[in-house]
């Protein structure tokens, strides 16, 4: 996102409108004061009047400083709480190298395929450090890949409206990605290099499919040939395309049944991932001077990237928030000091008549919590009230929870508090006598 001729336009206009409209206003106000009463300093109610208005806008700020908290608030609990999602895998610690074999030429039957990524994740493992070399034809979080139907029985297959992710992978992917391998074993031996009826399932297919039951050796009818094929292993779920919630099961085929010309290795170091390109790039090269390094990550920034856009929506708010919370809090401060202004004479009465700092604070005081206070609740009412439109972007949080409502009241009520108590101890130090004189 950037900055461009549109975006400055209209910030610009925005700007210079609101410039003259707040400027204009309070002149036209001015220009319609009565003269024989302001003289005669009759103008009580006109004062009242104005008072009330600002005290009207500052209740509307620290309500939208309550809207703004409680989003920037449930927002920072949602942040939390997908960080805390284990997507299925460790994305620490691994990098992710595209390979695409262009030269149809040369990679037209799928011998030459296997052989090809076959050769390169030997190569890869053998450099010194590698822990672990695996592929698969979509990576989590990435665009590609697809679903397909599946059955299980005959009923099942008679609906044909159940529907599975598939990805395709070789022999050491789940171990590579730190997959937990729930129950069976991976794909081994001929089933990495031949067309075999095996698949392994993740655990979510699994409980669905066969609910108390050990889906090893249990069969599938796969795809849009109606495939029979067989469950030989069982792993744990993982998110492959969203981190809020991916609840669709997921079947994996081995590498030798689902050849493609297009797989992503992933490769785990021991030391930094990063220093390992160069040597792979070597690698690439030497299975075929012209394949090409595509766009090589770490798995992890993969997974940062998904939380990027809860992570740009978590800056946003709260940066509105900080400035709505300054907001009310100058208002709140700006009229409170309008009002001792406007009560001096009263104060110098009332200190006159024996009333101490303590009752003059208190006097002040209230009203600026007593704006506050009516801020914050209708707040609170127009967060209820528009917490079905935040649901689509809360995660592991509600928009309603009481701990948050009352953590953002309580930082509302001490900055309303504070901003009042500033005017309110100036005006316990109104000098009686000067005060009355003054009148």
């Amino acid at each position: 996102m950037s900055i461009n001729g549109p975006v400055l336009t209209f910030s610009v206009a925005v700007t210079v409108l609101a410039a003259v409209l707040f400027g204009v206003l309070p002149a036209i106000q001015a220009g319609r004061i009565n003269l024989v009463e302001g003289l005669k300093d009759q103008a009580r109610g006109s004062v009242g009047g104005r008072s009330r208005l600002l005290g009207s806008l500052v209740v509307a700020e620290v309500a939208l400083s309550m809207v703004l908290l409680l989003g920037a608030g449930v927002m920072i609990l949602t942040f939390v709480a997908l960080q805390a999602i284990r997507p299925g895998f460790e994305p620490e610690g691994a990098l992710t190298v595209p390979i695409q074999l262009y030269d149809w030429d040369k990679y037209t039957g799928r011998d030459a395929v296997i052989g090809a990524f076959r050769e390169l994740e030997e190569r890869i493992r053998a450099l010194p450090g590698v822990e672990d070399v695996g592929s698969t034809n979509v990576l989590p979080f990435t665009s590609g890949g697809g679903s397909l139907p599946y059955a299980w029985d005959e009923e099942s297959e008679a609906r044909w409206n159940t529907w599975a992710i598939v990805r395709v992978v070789t022999g050491d992917y789940f171990r590579t990605m730190r997959t937990r391998m729930l129950a069976g074993r991976p794909f081994t031996g001929i089933e990495l290099t031949e067309p075999t009826p095996s698949v392994i399932v993740d655990e979510t297919l699994a409980r669905e499919t066969w609910p108390s039951q050990d889906p090893i050796g249990k069969t599938l009818i796969f795809g849009t040939a109606r495939e029979r094929v067989e469950v030989v292993g069982v792993v744990e779920h993982a998110h492959l395309r969203w981190l809020r919630e991916d609840a669709r099961g997921t079947i994996y085929r081995p590498f030798g049944t689902g050849t493609r010309g297009a797989m992503t290795v992933v490769v785990r170091w021991t030391g930094d991932p990063g220093s390992l390109v160069a040597p792979i790039r070597r690698e690439i090269r030497a299975v075929d001077p012209g394949l090409a390094l595509q766009r090589v990550m770490m798995l992890e920034d993969i997974v940062d990237d998904v939380l990027a856009p809860t992570r740009f929506a978590l800056v946003l708010m709260s940066i509105f928030a900080g400035l709505a919370l300054v907001l009310a809090a100058v208002g709140l401060y700006g009229v409170t000091s309008y009002g001792v202004g406007q009560r001096t004479a009263e104060i110098g009465v009332r200190m006159a008549c024996g009333a101490d700092g303590g009752r003059i604070l208190r006097l002040v005081v209230s009203r600026g919590a007593a704006m506050t206070a009516i801020g914050v609740v209708v707040g609170a009412a127009a967060t209820l009230a528009l917490s079905r439109y935040m649901a689509s972007v809360v995660y592991g949080a509600s928009t309603t929870d009481p701990a948050t409502l009352f953590a953002v009241a309580l930082v509302l009520a001490a900055v309303g508090l504070l901003a009042s108590y500033v005017p309110a101890r100036r005006a316990t130090r109104v000098d009686p006598v000067s005060a009355l004189s003054a009148q």
